[in-house]
């Protein structure tokens, strides 16, 4: 056999690879080589981030919009360059499984995200305008995220074999133990994923489409 590492790095480059089974294999992984940070990036991958801190990789960017009670939805033109950022990027902070599913069941090429109701609230009174408005972005950027995680295990992965771990038959010896632990490039390997982001609601990009809280 030619260790759980090596099968994951092999995992990884499969462009049909289920994204779940390749993080179940990495916490194993991770746990068995008791790398905690590791571990905590794999699980708010599965579950969702929460509140917790979001990967700068989730970032989307896309077009605000206002529902105009005559001419539907219609572009909003922020008045100033900082405000049509914050109001137009975020974070998402959806479980990994959730993005793909968005992304499988999309029936076009965009996506809209309800914004929360305070922001609502406050973009309306930026604009002078009392409506909804959403975010409306293209879902090849929920590839690029699902598409991004797959890259990360996969240089994990290859970090870990550089460094002379490869779990011969799901097993690691000792000293594979002790370079996973002292090796900070292992250690510290998540440390520059980090952001944040508040609660979204997404659906398909059409006025019909059934909206999906997450």
């Amino acid at each position: 056999m030619n260790g759980i590492v090596l099968e994951l790095q092999k995992e990884s480059m499969d462009k049909k690879a289920d994204i779940e089974s390749l993080l179940r294999k990495s916490y194993v992984i991770a746990r068995k080589l008791k790398l905690p940070e590791f571990q905590e990036w794999i699980q708010c991958e599965q579950e969702g981030y929460g509140k917790k801190e979001v990967p700068e990789y989730r970032m989307i960017q896309g077009q605000l919009k206002a529902l105009n009670p005559v001419r539907g939805w219609i572009p909003v033109v922020m008045d100033s360059a900082v405000a049509e950022k914050a109001f137009t990027k975020t974070k998402l902070p959806n479980s990994i499984s959730e993005l793909y599913d968005l992304y499988q069941n999309a029936e076009s090429s965009m996506l809209v995200m309800n914004l929360p109701a305070e922001t609502n609230k406050y973009v309306a009174k930026c604009c002078g305008f009392n409506t909804q408005f959403r975010l409306e972005f293209g879902k090849n950027q929920i590839y690029s995220i699902l598409s991004r995680v797959k890259n990360n295990i996969l240089d994990w992965a290859l970090t870990l074999e550089e460094s002379g771990i490869v779990g011969r038959d799901y097993s690691f010896s000792e000293e594979e133990k002790k370079i996973a632990q002292e090796k900070t490039e292992i250690t510290n390997y998540i440390t520059n994923f980090w952001g944040t982001a508040t609660d979204v609601q997404m659906q398909q990009g059409n006025t019909n489409s059934e909206q999906s809280k997450f």
